[in-house]
Formats: structure tokens, sequence, C-alpha cells
């Protein structure tokens, strides 16, 4: 003899919260922010003269980390810094987290307040 179990059937709707003016605020406030950071590595990479002359840019054999790391002489970490300044792969993770960080901030990778990427809604450890 079979034995059937009942349960109860649930359904689950996702409602969509109406957007307020202060999402859109903060979306144009991270936007804002990625493109300081893109702009930091596109002027460091080409020197496009705001910051970085065309002579110190990265393609033209400058490095992006030494001036600010050889600043770094006075405090207390000063020596392990100042040591790092000008190392190929330390301008090489600083590029690349300065274009990191730039794209996911504009291209909003990660968000989930207006939309985020079908990745993060898709996988429960990054919702």
């Amino acid at each position: 003899m079979a034995t059937t179990i009942h349960r109860p059937v649930t359904h689950t709707h996702v409602v969509k919260a109406a957007r307020t003016p202060a999402d859109y605020a903060w979306a144009v406030a991270r936007i804002a922010l990625g493109w300081i950071f893109l702009w930091a590595f596109l002027d460091k990479t080409f020197g496009w003269g705001l910051a970085t002359p065309a002579a110190k840019a990265w393609i033209n054999g400058g490095s992006p980390t030494t001036g600010f790391l050889k600043g770094a002489g006075e405090n207390a970490f000063g020596g392990f810094f100042s040591s790092l300044a000008g190392q190929a792969w330390v301008d090489w993770l600083f590029m690349a987290g300065l274009a990191g960080v730039g794209l996911a901030l504009v291209l909003g990778i990660g968000t989930l307040g207006l939309g985020g990427l079908p990745v993060v809604r898709r996988t429960p450890w990054l919702k």
C-alpha cells in the first residue's frame, strides 16, 4: 500500500519595490565614484595631463606607484612602502585595481539595489 504525503503548495512572488529618488541618487554617486577610479587609471596609463604628465605615463615607461609610495617614507611602514615603489608587479596590481574597481562601480557589478547582474541574482551566496 502506497502512502501519499500532501504538502501545501507555497508560492513565492518577488515584488519589485518602486524606485525612489534616493535609489537614483545612489546610482549616480556609484557611477561618479567609478568614473574617478577609471579616470585615474586612464590618466596614469596615457598621461593626459591632469595629474600625470605625458612623459611620466605608464605607456611611456613611467611608474604609476612611484610618486604615491615614495611619499610614505616618514610614516611607520614608510620603508616597506618605499621599497615597493616602482616595482613592475606593484604597478600592474595597482593599475588592475584602479581599472577593476572603476569598471565594477560604473557597470554596477555586484549591486542589488537597481537590478544587479543576473549572476548575482542567481547565486544565493552573493545575495
